[in-house]
């Protein structure tokens, strides 16, 4: 091979390098003034390393910068479930000169959550929260039944890391505004009232099916559809919204 076919591809090399690194940065979540999110997906913005040591702190993690990788649904959804400590990042760009709060909304139960604001700088925490489905729900700075993190942005760019200590390896987060996350509570109390009142006639039809004719089955059937109802308590993230501190404690 010829110095120039070598030199050649050395810097193709080295192009597709530096290509792909760029490839692997998530762009940041831009966020203007017009007061609405409309349940904006969160997945493009988010950048995923995996805590194979299962030990890292945040200050570990800041000082050793390790590689994050783009988030991949595709590659990511058919993982299972497994006992697994992911930390993601993504960034906020505050085009407006007023500081601005959102929240990180997510859509199923996820069991620990560590959600760490940071500087300007990218290497101190500014603000940290912990959060998840198996921590009371008055640590969250909103109400409401699946974790929430509060984002308070500053004017330019923002950047945020979560440390998950979960089960499942997909990560369902979505962006919100305070009011519009409000009334999404409103309605979602609305529709578990029909979901879990349901269940209550159901019960309560059979355990008198049961008393008046004598029948062990129906109040078997009523001991499997009151564990079908803890299941759906926690399915639903109803349990930590009307129990609250109890429901953390199980």
């Amino acid at each position: 091979m010829s110095k120039r076919s070598f030199y050649i591809m050395f810097m193709l090399a080295v192009w597709a390098a530096l290509a792909s690194s760029f490839a692997q940065a998530a762009p940041a979540f831009r966020l203007g003034g017009n007061g609405t999110l409309n349940d904006i997906s969160a997945h493009e913005y988010l950048e995923v390393w995996n805590d194979e040591s299962k030990t890292t702190s945040i200050e570990t993690l800041l000082k050793i910068d390790p590689h994050f990788e783009d988030y991949n649904f595709e590659k990511l959804k058919g993982a299972g479930f497994s006992n697994s400590i992911y930390w993601l990042r993504f960034k906020v760009m505050n085009t407006d000169k007023a500081a601005q709060t959102i929240y990180l909304k997510a859509t199923d139960p996820q069991q620990y959550l560590d959600f760490y604001s940071l500087d300007a700088d990218g290497k101190t925490v500014a603000d940290s929260q912990k959060l998840g489905s198996f921590r009371p729900i008055s640590l969250q700075r909103l109400t409401y039944r699946f974790p929430v993190m509060e984002i308070n942005t500053k004017p330019g760019l923002n950047t945020y890391v979560l440390r998950m200590n979960i089960l499942s390896v997909t990560f369902p987060y979505r962006f919100w505004t305070k009011n519009e996350l409000l009334e999404k509570s409103r309605s979602d109390q609305v529709v578990l009232a029909f979901l879990f009142g349901s269940f209550f006639i159901m019960a309560l039809y059979n355990v008198l099916l049961g008393i008046t004719t004598h029948s062990v089955e129906y109040f078997l059937y009523c001991g499997y559809l009151t564990l079908f109802i803890v299941l759906q308590l926690f399915l639903t993230g109803a349990g930590r919204l009307y129990f609250n501190e109890s429901w953390a404690l199980l």
